[in-house]
């Protein structure tokens, strides 16, 4: 099921984790999770994924097409969204991680700007996880105060390990961060 927020914060809402339901027999048994990313840019397959009959937890690129259309037709379906946020990779010159990536080299309003215009393309998510992201990752003083805005809107963060020196898992288990 799709979570509901619990109090408004533009444009993502407070979630309260421990309300979230858990099957009796899951706390015993092993879980997978499946997280499919990239999504929302090729709609064909897009779409193909979103009529998958099990639960998924579906990551959209914030500047995909009809990005409120494509996610609600994926929440109707009962799949949890995170925003797939462009972040720097190591070699920029070679991968291009696309518009209103967060870069080592902006200041941490400027990053936190963006960061804000990725979350606002659509609502319904729960959190969101890094697109590529290698250097930014791996950058504690870059990923401070994204982390510090991800805690202020009740999100979680889901470390896609693009590079084997990320800080995001440290500063996530310091401040409280699913």
């Amino acid at each position: 099921p799709v979570l509901q927020p619990k109090k408004d914060l533009a444009p993502q809402s407070m979630i309260q984790w421990n309300d979230r339901p858990v099957a009796a027999h899951s706390v015993k048994t092993p879980k997978i999770a499946l997280v499919i990313d990239d999504m929302g840019m090729n709609r064909r397959n897009t779409q193909r994924v979103v009529d998958l009959s099990e639960n998924l937890t579906l990551a959209y690129l914030p500047y995909a097409e009809n990005l409120v259309q494509q996610t609600q037709k994926a929440a109707d379906k009962g799949h949890e969204l995170l925003v797939h946020v462009p972040m720097q990779p190591l070699e920029m010159e070679n991968f291009n991680p696309g518009p209103n990536a967060l870069l080592t080299s902006l200041t941490a309003e400027q990053n936190l700007q963006r960061l804000d215009e990725n979350l606002s393309r659509f609502t319904g998510y729960i959190g969101l996880n890094n697109h590529m992201g290698s250097k930014m990752t791996a950058n504690r003083e870059a990923m401070q105060p994204i982390m510090a805005e991800i805690k202020r809107r009740g999100l979680w963060f889901l470390d896609s390990r693009t590079s084997g020196s990320s800080a995001a898992a440290p500063l996530a288990a310091e401040m409280g961060i699913p």
